[in-house]
């Protein structure tokens, strides 16, 4: 009887979970708050609206923080699945299959409240202080602008701490990371302008090895899981848990651009 019992155990053990494996999907990432946080109660914003959507279509996502360039080539050499919050290029494009853009980069200047300004190039800000990050990719035409003084700064922290002190009158950033990070040093987001017309903008994607066996079967049902997301207002409550707004018809637009664009 126990032999018995023993058998039927290993049985469903072999049987049961292949199958709950099966629906687990690895991913690795950097950390970049606020798309990707190193916190267990607020996880990220990119993490979250990805780990929602695949669940939705009966994937559970299974992440771990860790250097990009190692999170890539465990990625490129499916030792893990997926990279959840990664730009578009063609180069990559020969290697990962994209899914569908769900989030966008937008980079912009960032100033003091009281002396906000108009911008379409980098004419309008002559003769100004700009405090930008080492190593931080910019566009190619603003960074190799003379219009303006170039003040480097160590991190997105000490620049906000430069324009406070008036070391310097603005600074480039993406616009989420700068929101987040002005509120995570206590200062008043309302006291800053960010600038109407963006530097840059690139979408996010996810982003799986095209020699990956289920490659496409976990992209359609992140797309899919995506758009569950944002007709359900689940997106909307996720961009809130964040303090951030989510504006659906701007999402729409920027989307349908960037899947053209693709």
């Amino acid at each position: 009887m126990l032999n018995a019992i023993r058998l039927l155990l290993i049985t469903f053990v072999f049987i049961y979970f292949p199958q709950v494996n099966a629906n687990v999907v690895t991913a690795a990432q950097n950390e970049w708050p606020p798309y990707i946080n190193d916190s267990g109660e607020m996880p990220g914003l990119a993490y979250e609206v990805v780990r929602r959507a695949l669940r939705v279509e009966g994937f559970k996502l299974r992440f771990r923080l860790k250097p990009w360039s190692r999170a890539f080539k465990e990625v490129s050499n499916q030792k893990t699945d997926l990279l959840i919050s990664v730009w578009y290029s063609e180069e990559r494009a020969k290697t990962f299959l994209y899914s569908q853009p769900f989030m966008i980069n937008t980079v912009r200047l960032v100033t003091l409240n009281a002396d906000k300004f108009s911008y379409r190039t980098p004419n309008d800000i002559r003769n100004k202080k700009v405090g930008i990050l080492d190593n931080y990719s910019y566009d190619e035409n603003f960074l190799a602008s003379e219009a303006y003084t170039k003040v480097t700064a160590v991190d997105l922290i000490a620049s906000i701490k430069l324009l406070k002190s008036g070391r310097i009158d603005m600074f480039v950033s993406d616009e989420l990371v700068a929101r987040w990070t002005i509120n995570s040093l206590a200062y008043n987001v309302s006291d800053f302008a960010f600038i109407h017309n963006e530097i840059a903008s690139q979408p996010l994607y996810i982003a799986i090895s095209k020699s990956h066996p289920k490659a496409n079967q976990i992209i359609e049902a992140f797309n899919q899981g995506l758009q569950f997301l944002v007709e359900s207002g689940e997106m909307k409550a996720i961009y809130k848990r964040y303090q951030f707004d989510f504006d659906q018809q701007y999402w729409d637009e920027w989307r349908s651009e960037a899947m053209r664009a693709k």
